[in-house]
């Protein structure tokens, strides 16, 4: 079982929220005060994130299959979640609830890492996370100024997401893996032909995996597809809530409206 936080009422409809790389639950502090009053919140610590288990040798040969591994099982003992995911776990919750939709009773996708690189690109994009993790634990306090100062983040994410700096497994972080081999329309496609509602979030800024094009694909995905859709919120970049915190709250009160979840 991984590590978790879990806060509101225990009788209360159920949210999961699955962080992205290098980051972990304490992370989503915000949007837990901000749900907790009306929803049963539990917010995981991926495997090698946070307090939960290491990647060992075998499953750093396949991490993204032993990530969604632990999350269906995390499902399966849950009371049909709205799953709400970030970046990696956006394409961790996609994966899972594309396998097991049975689990799941809606998702909200920010700005999920729906990425297609090649082994040797993967490779070089986990050399370069994990020195840039280096190099922010060299001088934390300053990578939190930033985060707060200049991108504008709350001082309470941002000193979660300092810690799980110092949390995450640097073996883990050099794979480079962060999402599946698929290619993400055809993820978006097994998504559009399920019955599960999925909300993506994504914005026109730096930094924005899906962007304007893909928020296009998306909404353009075949008529008929009521149950998928996407929000592009104007100048946010790849973490969303952080730096547009009430468009994202909108959009989400907006998706629970909209499926009366």
């Amino acid at each position: 079982m991984l590590a978790r936080l879990v806060r509101g009422p225990r009788s209360a409809p159920q949210i999961l929220l699955s962080h992205g790389v290098g980051d972990c639950a304490a992370g989503f502090a915000d949007l837990i005060a901000e749900l907790s009053p009306r929803f049963r919140v539990l917010a995981l610590d991926h495997r090698g994130h946070g307090h939960s288990s290491r990647f060992d040798d075998s499953q750093l040969r396949h991490p993204f299959a032993a990530l969604v591994g632990d999350f269906i099982a995390e499902l399966e003992v849950l009371d049909r979640p709205l799953v709400y995911g970030h970046s990696m776990g956006a394409a961790i919750a996609a994966e899972a609830a594309i396998h097991r939709p049975d689990l799941v009773s809606g998702l909200i996708l920010e700005d999920p890492a729906w990425l297609t690189m090649s082994d040797e690109e993967r490779s070089l994009t986990g050399e370069a996370r994990a020195e840039q993790v280096r190099r922010e634990l060299a001088d934390l306090p300053a990578a939190l100024h930033a985060k707060v100062s200049e991108e504008g983040w709350s001082l309470t994410e941002a000193a979660a997401w300092a810690a799980g700096r110092t949390q995450v497994q640097t073996e883990f972080l050099r794979t480079g893996v962060v999402t599946g081999r698929s290619p993400w329309r055809e993820q978006v496609g097994r998504l559009a032909a399920s019955d599960t509602p999925t909300l993506v979030l994504t914005g026109s800024g730096e930094g924005a995996i899906v962007g304007p094009q893909g928020a296009d694909d998306i909404n353009a995905y075949p008529a008929g597809a009521e149950n998928l859709r996407c929000v592009l919120i104007d100048g946010a970049g790849h973490c969303l809530r952080r730096t547009h915190g009430t468009e994202v709250s909108r959009a989400i009160a907006q998706t629970l409206e909209w499926h009366a979840m």
